[in-house]
């Protein structure tokens, strides 16, 4: 028996259910459901992977994706890091994170809540946003939005739970967190070998994943969803 093809207009209804569900996952995850992230990236995987046939994105089947610019955050390789002025020794390992300092202790935040100048924000193709780092190679990680999406949808339970993680960055960043950052006494302390002292910041993972969703939702933003 032959699979039914569905329309444009069926594709259509099924992109704004899509991007609803996506934006509650987003609202529900600043509200506090940090578990959220999971679901974000079973979304961004919808919208936008395009697999092994039949495996097609939204985007991608609506014909869309081919021609969309991807909004990306990441800071401009060539650009001089400066703080207060002064330049930056080394590049962070989470790009798309800043740092929050609360009562309840520190935590990574996706940079949203910290809108960098528009200026500092690009406009790139599809192929080269998934492939951009979201964890630096300087650090020892190597994790793109590619690996964090897929690794979140296909083994960490977006859309399937396996009984472990074959990406070794993300694996290593969940369970250990940046070597080079750990708090110690209450504040935050940066360094070779920091890690042998203080407690890690775990939840940059899930932080990166909702800094990731924020650029899609500008994205879609961008094209009239």
């Amino acid at each position: 028996m032959s699979r039914q093809i569905k329309s444009r207009d069926q594709l259509g209804i099924e992109l704004k259910e899509q991007i609803e569900a996506f934006r509650a996952s987003a609202d529900n995850y600043d509200r506090g459901s940090g578990w959220e992230f999971k679901r974000l990236a079973n979304s961004v995987a919808i919208l936008l992977y395009d697999g092994k046939p039949p495996t097609r994105s939204l985007l991608g089947l609506l014909g869309m994706k081919d021609a969309v610019q991807m909004v990306s955050s990441l800071p401009v390789k060539d650009k001089e890091d400066t703080i207060c002025g002064l330049p930056v020794v080394a590049r962070s390992s989470t790009p798309l994170l800043v740092m929050k300092f609360g009562a309840g202790g520190i935590s990574y935040e996706p940079k949203y809540v910290v809108p960098e100048p528009s200026e500092d924000l690009r406009l790139i193709s599809f192929d080269a946003w998934w492939s951009e780092p979201v964890l630096e190679q300087w650090s020892g990680f190597n994790l793109t939005r590619k690996d964090l999406v897929l690794t979140i949808r296909n083994q960490d339970g977006g859309a399937h739970v396996d009984d472990g993680i074959k990406n070794i960055s993300y694996s290593d960043f969940l369970r250990h967190g940046d070597p080079f950052v750990r708090v110690v006494d209450g504040g935050m302390a940066m360094g070779p070998n920091i890690d042998l002292v203080g407690e890690p910041i775990l939840n940059g993972l899930r932080a990166t994943m909702r800094q990731v969703a924020w650029e899609v939702d500008e994205t879609l933003k961008r094209i009239g969803y």
